[in-house]
């Protein structure tokens, strides 16, 4: 018996399909970013020989503790109390805590408490980077003296991480809140604890609140004219992760993942709570909490709060000036109600911060990131719109423009363009034309971009904005016949097709017949790379090919 097999090869290009929705609505979520495991001096209830990835374990925990949605640990950076701390306790750090995130779920996050206590000491909790450090030989990626602040600002920007202050006082941080306004370190600092432990606490029914106030703390930067939002945290050094009492760092986000997470805290959206489920809301129109921006007329403030069977004492809209030096002061107030709604003519060619306090009937209390407005005078850029390529498109290239509609009084236009909702990443810089050309991006990735027109008076951001869409996949990659070769002879009636995998391919059609090329196909989307055929004729020529595929099931 003598057949003939010839083994002609196709590549399919496929270009997915995703629908990506955005929304601008917010949402609140809670959690903690202060607390330990033992690879510092955490988990003293827990014995380490068999507690084994106790960050994992840790985060593991959180998730089934009352309305909590992430948790961050945040290890020690030194060995100086007798801590484990090692580089490779870091690490697997960093692996536990990305192994148990569930973006959708429950976000794992892993940052360290850089310093100590001692005299001119301080601790600082840093997220953002996966660099650690420190000043304990071996022990760190990055080499930072003991209590030298001024070297850990530069190079925790250096390496694209941020800081909440754990549990300030007056003479921490090398004179931060005593000496003269430091622009990188308001670059770096993004929030301070208004709450923080009690650190040993064993209680695991929420009832052991902190006695800590670090008001006056957060009042000291507002006044030198830092730029931070106020954390609530548990600082847990036992296994009660989110169960020690009701304290919650509170953030807004657009969806509950690790990027959205790290987004929002490192842009200040954020808020301090002493009630686990109490949502705040801090708005200038489409403004939140957190933002710094300018505006020509008036201001119109709102503050709603939520907690469903509670009621509210006190809702207050607190401000002050940056830099001035004095403590902010109460613009207005609403008793035993949910919201307050408030307008100000703020004078031209000023700048104040506002934020919002609230104290509920049972004494529990909460404190908003500022706003901080600029006033000027002046007619702002007027509304336009985004144009292509249009919201929630597909199929879009790696390489494109941005177009958008010409803003009345615009002067200048600036670019934001990146993977989270909303983008942060600016892209382009007062500009003045109304397109921006792009390249470099992922393949098969939803991205997300607006654009902010500009002039003197303030800014404007596009309608609607941001808008997404999703670049194309990839075509799967070339790949080559097996068995048997092209031409072989001598095959059996009954035998295998094997072909190698094709990179970026999901699925694979098998055609196969007696005529050239094959037109019947005798697999279709299947993921295998071998293909099973019998019953072919004595002496009978044959030609096969496959088709690598993605999901659209376009092929070429």
């Amino acid at each position: 018996m003598k057949s003939y097999l010839r083994t002609i090869l196709v590549v399919a290009a496929f270009f997915g399909v995703r629908t990506t929705m955005y929304s601008q609505t917010y949402n609140v979520y809670f959690g903690d970013i202060h607390s330990h495991s033992w690879y510092s001096d955490g988990n003293q209830d827990q014995n380490p020989s068999t507690y084994t990835k106790p960050v994992a374990r840790s985060i593991t925990y959180a998730k089934s503790s009352p309305s909590m949605h992430f948790l961050g640990i945040s290890d020690h950076n030194h060995v100086d109390g007798g801590f484990p701390m090692t580089l490779n306790l870091w690490r697997s750090g960093h692996l536990e805590a990305d192994s148990v995130n569930q973006d959708g779920t429950f976000v794992g996050l892993y940052g360290q408490e850089w310093g100590t206590t001692a005299s001119g000491g301080g601790h600082s909790l840093i997220y953002g980077t996966d660099k650690l450090f420190g000043w304990n030989p071996g022990i760190y990626d990055v080499y930072v003296p003991k209590n030298d602040f001024a070297r850990l600002i530069d190079s925790v920007k250096k390496y694209n991480g941020f800081i909440y202050l754990a549990h300030p006082q007056s003479d921490d941080f090398d004179g931060l809140f005593t000496g003269a306004y430091n622009a990188l370190w308001d670059s770096v600092v993004v929030g301070t604890a208004m709450k923080n432990g009690p650190s040993t606490s064993t209680n695991t029914t929420e009832t052991n609140p902190s006695s800590t106030d670090y008001t006056d703390r957060y009042n000291d930067l507002l006044k030198k004219g830092y730029h931070v939002a106020p954390c609530a945290n548990q600082d847990n050094h036992n296994t009660t992760f989110g169960r020690a009492n009701q304290q919650r760092t509170a953030v807004l986000a657009t969806s509950l993942t690790k990027a959205n997470i790290l987004d929002a805290l490192k842009n200040r959206r954020a808020y301090a709570t002493e009630d686990h489920n109490l949502q705040v809301k801090f708005e200038v129109g489409s403004h939140q909490m957190g933002e710094i921006f300018t505006v020509s007329d008036t201001i119109k403030f709102r503050i709603k709060v939520t907690d469903a069977g509670e009621s509210f004492s006190t809702i207050e809209l607190r401000y002050g000036v940056p830099g001035s030096g004095s403590v902010p002061t109460v613009l207005a107030s609403a008793s035993s109600r949910d919201s307050l709604v408030y307008s100000r003519v703020q004078p031209v060619n000023t700048t104040y911060y506002y934020y919002a306090y609230v104290r509920e009937a049972d004494g529990q209390e909460a404190w908003s990131a500022p706003m901080w407005i600029n006033v000027v005078s002046g007619t702002l850029p007027g509304s336009f719109a985004l144009s292509s390529p249009s919201n929630s498109s597909t199929n879009q290239g790696v390489t494109g423009t941005l177009n958008w509609q010409t803003s009345s009084d615009a002067t200048q236009y600036d670019v934001y363009l990146g993977t989270t909702n909303p983008p942060t990443t600016l892209v382009s810089q007062n500009q003045v034309g109304t397109s921006y050309n792009y390249s470099g991006l992922l393949n098969g990735t939803a991205y997300y971009w607006k654009v902010v027109a500009k002039n003197g008076a303030g800014s404007t951001t596009a309608t609607a904005a941001p808008w997404s869409f999703t670049t194309s996949l990839a075509a799967p990659g070339a790949f080559a016949q097996v068995l048997p070769g092209d031409a072989a002879i001598e095959q059996p009636l009954d035998g295998i097709l094997k072909w190698r995998r094709s990179t970026n391919a999901t699925s694979y059609d098998v055609y196969f017949d007696t005529l050239n090329p094959p037109v019947t196909v005798v697999s279709n989307d299947q993921t295998d790379t071998t293909y099973s055929y019998s019953g072919l004729s004595v002496n009978g020529v044959y030609y096969w090919k496959v088709i690598a595929k993605n999901e659209t099931n376009t092929t070429a």
